[in-house]
């Protein structure tokens, strides 16, 4: 994963010894190495190597406030008066105005992708619909 892609509050996964954690990436931290070489930190962090991004579905969708619609075969998220961003599974997301395409097609395979995108377009927080 790219560190340049995160924001603060992306959802993302890491790998753990005992399977998988999911957390929200919720600060930056710089460390120094001591002499001994030890990193001083505190509570409980992941590894960078650790983090990895969590693949975008229908289950996400849905807990971002997402529609199914069954006639366009996509999920569909209502976004301004007339604007939605639309996920169709093959194709990826766009987003429409009613009367055009405002981008084609692009490949977002991950749920921090989706949240960098609405935050792009809306300025504010994609947020999980049982937050």
């Amino acid at each position: 994963m790219d560190a340049k892609e995160l924001r603060i509050g992306n959802i993302l996964n890491a790998v753990v010894s005992n399977g998988v954690e999911t957390f929200t990436f919720n600060e930056i931290v710089v460390h120094e190495l001591t002499k001994d070489g030890m990193k001083d930190e505190k509570g409980f962090r992941f590894p960078y190597d650790t983090i990895v991004g969590i693949p975008l579905n229908e289950w996400w969708l849905l807990e971002f406030g997402f529609f199914h619609s069954e006639s366009l075969d996509m999920y569909l998220l209502k976004i301004q008066k007339e604007k939605w961003i639309c996920w169709n599974k093959d194709k990826g997301i766009t987003l429409q105005d009613v009367n055009r395409t405002l981008f084609e097609y692009k490949k977002i395979k991950y749920v921090h992708q989706l949240q960098n995108l609405y935050f792009a377009t809306q300025q504010e927080e994609l947020k999980l619909e049982q937050s």
